[in-house]
């Protein structure tokens, strides 16, 4: 799969997205196969290198037309139904499996770049990324938020499974999460209007949640674990006199009907509040506090916090095509439109 850069819209090439959605659903097989084939002898790069690097330019550019933001959902589905499949998805996690990936790098904020080859896993995590990151808008298309974080939580807990502390920029996920965390609540009126906005709502609770819970399990250190922590106070609170971040949530996108929600909501408040306890007691003793001072404490926090452990948050239903046969017909409507313009240029 050769992959050509996409400023605007995808050329009419990327209708090669749903065949191999198609084959990827209907046979695990043909994923293990994408995953681990290697280059051949006329080509520069492995064909689920080249898929990375093309869903890398979907996923920063799925705001540009209807036809990015429809190309971009099938390949988050492509990956979505290799991290379903134990199989596939301890091979992506594997540190033994790597890739020389090019990713999109057109617009600010850039991810730190990092040459040579890297885990499969921590190139899927920047893709996500790249799609949280530069599709930020009050129109948000909340079907493809919803598969980003859908992706994410399916990848970190295989990550929690397999035992793979990955090596990574965690600092830079945490503030691309916590970023959208306090979009959502800064805008609340306007976004919770939009239909289905539940889905990234609770996909980002789960994804922070289970963080939170579970992260020593594939955080490389102490003091990445740390670092989740400072970054959850440091964003989850306005200005004194105002609601927090969780309060808004809870007013605005109806939570509390949904356990899984509301839940991580609970467990993250209350994290929230023995921190920002501890840091109060110092702040009386003297008054400014080092970013130091707020790491040190947050270790010793650990000892005194109580972080309890859900399976509602690291568990799911497999992808049924029902579920998403509405963007199906509408990207089927695309592809065919995109193959009648490749026959035309041939004619």
């Amino acid at each position: 799969m050769e992959c050509a850069d996409i400023l605007c819209s995808p050329t009419p090439e990327a209708v090669i997205a749903l065949p191999t959605y198609e084959f990827a659903v209907a046979n695990p097989l043909f994923s293990i196969s994408l995953v681990t084939s290697k280059a051949l002898p006329d080509q520069q790069e492995p064909p689920f290198a080249s898929f990375l690097s093309f869903s890398s330019h979907l996923f920063q550019n799925a705001y540009r037309s209807v036809r990015s933001s429809l190309y971009a959902c099938i390949n988050l589905l492509i990956i979505q139904v290799c991290l379903e499949d134990q199989t596939t998805a301890k091979m992506i996690c594997d540190g033994e499996n790597k890739a020389n990936v090019r990713l999109c790098r057109q617009r600010s904020p850039f991810l730190p770049l990092i040459k040579g080859d890297r885990v499969l896993a921590s190139i899927i995590l920047d893709l996500v990324m790249g799609g949280l990151s530069h599709n930020l808008r009050i129109k948000l298309d909340v079907e493809f938020y919803d598969m980003l974080f859908t992706v994410l939580l399916r990848l970190l807990v295989s990550l929690s499974r397999t035992r793979n502390r990955l090596s990574y920029h965690w600092a830079e996920l945490w503030r691309t999460l916590f970023s959208f965390l306090r979009f959502l609540s800064t805008y609340p009126a306007e976004l919770s209007a939009l239909p289905s906005i539940h889905g990234p709502v609770d996909g980002l609770l789960n994804v922070l949640a289970f963080a939170v819970s579970s992260g020593e399990s594939f955080l490389p250190d102490p003091a990445a674990y740390d670092d989740l922590f400072y970054k959850m106070i440091e964003a989850t609170s306005f200005a004194e006199g105002k609601d927090d971040v969780f309060g808004i949530l809870q007013k605005h996108f109806a939570t509390g009907t949904r356990p899984a929600a509301q839940s991580a909501i609970d467990m993250m408040a209350k994290c929230n509040s023995h921190y920002r306890t501890m840091l109060e007691e110092q702040k009386s003793k003297r008054k400014n506090l080092a970013p130091g001072d707020v790491s040190k404490i947050i270790k010793q926090g650990h000892e005194t916090l109580d972080i309890p452990s859900t399976e509602a948050w690291s568990t799911w239903s497999k992808y049924r095509e029902v579920d998403r046969k509405s963007l199906l017909k509408r990207a089927a409507r695309v592809a065919v439109a995109d193959v009648r313009a490749m026959l035309a240029k041939e004619t």
